[in-house]
């Protein structure tokens, strides 16, 4: 049976996804602080069909890299700093559409999850039930040197943990019970979305989630987590394909295959030269600069 595709533009609020391309002359990214900006890519996803515009978030900014503590050079190259927060657009960019959806990274680790909520719910009406949630846990350590006043960020079970509760809390607090303070949101629940494939993630998403997003960067990988989401969600009394998978594609959009290519070497012209370093840092805590180019890393 044939089933429709799932498209998300995945995108930070932030200037340009590809660091460094704003420096691009055609590059419009730099109109980022801008309501006009976002409204105008809401409606060019909702022209192009796409189902949501699915905005990644991170609490903190990646220092690891030439570091420690070292925030200046991912700001020096416009890596995803500076940085809107996403709740603050998506109204404005509902108001522009009328079937866009949108889903919004917001992190377990250090909101008060009855706050959040009536953020989460006040969304759901400010869209007229076009908002989700997607939950994440945060990772970096960087967080907690950032936001947790210099504290260590729980280890990865404990903060598994606290998400149980916290995302109870938030659905709690948004559906209620018999006698709701808040009056019911167009979703009554809005749409929630869990990214992460580690073994206490993928729980975590079968347990609340309606979409699971997954960053796999081959098919082989992609396939084996897909299987393990669904022989889980079996497991645990769910119809597999109740729960949707997202993940991620990069294209270049061009008339041939060689303008394509050419405009993949424009973009690796702009590229900041660091941001290899700073993406593995921030995502592996190791600092590549403490090895030379050519060193053997065991």
């Amino acid at each position: 049976m044939a089933r429709d595709l799932i498209l998300n533009v995945f995108i930070h609020a932030s200037p340009a996804l590809t660091s460094g391309e704003w420096s691009h002359p055609l590059d419009e990214s730099k109109g980022f602080d801008t309501i006009e900006y976002w409204q105008e890519l809401a409606r060019i996803a909702e022209r192009g069909k796409f189902n949501a515009v699915f905005f990644a978030d991170y609490l903190a900014y990646y220092d690891v890299y030439k570091g420690p503590n070292n925030w200046k050079l991912p700001a020096s190259g416009g890596y995803f700093i500076p940085k809107i927060d996403p709740g603050v657009l998506v109204s404005a960019m509902a108001e522009a559409t009328t079937t866009l959806g949108f889903g919004i990274t917001f992190s377990t680790v250090k909101e008060n999850p009855e706050l959040f909520a009536k953020r989460l719910w006040s969304l759901d009406h400010a869209t007229k039930g076009r908002v989700g949630w997607n939950i994440v846990t945060s990772y970096a350590p960087a967080v907690g040197r950032q936001l947790l006043n210099g504290g260590k960020l729980p280890s990865h079970q404990e903060r598994y943990d606290n998400a149980t509760a916290y995302v109870d809390t938030v659905v709690r607090s948004i559906v209620g019970q018999r006698h709701s303070k808040w009056p019911q949101s167009p979703q009554r629940l809005p749409f929630l979305i869990q990214a992460g494939t580690s073994s206490q993630g993928k729980f975590l998403g079968i347990e609340n989630a309606e979409a699971i997003f997954i960053n796999a960067w081959d098919r082989a990988k992609a396939n084996a987590d897909i299987k393990s989401i669904r022989d889980l969600a079996v497991h645990y009394g769910r119809d597999p394909k109740d729960v949707k998978i997202l993940t991620m594609a990069t294209p270049v959009v061009a008339i041939t295959k060689e303008d394509a290519e050419k405009k993949v070497e424009l973009i690796r012209q702009h590229v900041f030269q660091d941001a290899p370093g700073i993406g593995f840092g921030g995502q592996s805590h190791i600092d590549l600069d403490q090895f030379e180019w050519d060193e053997p890393i065991v």
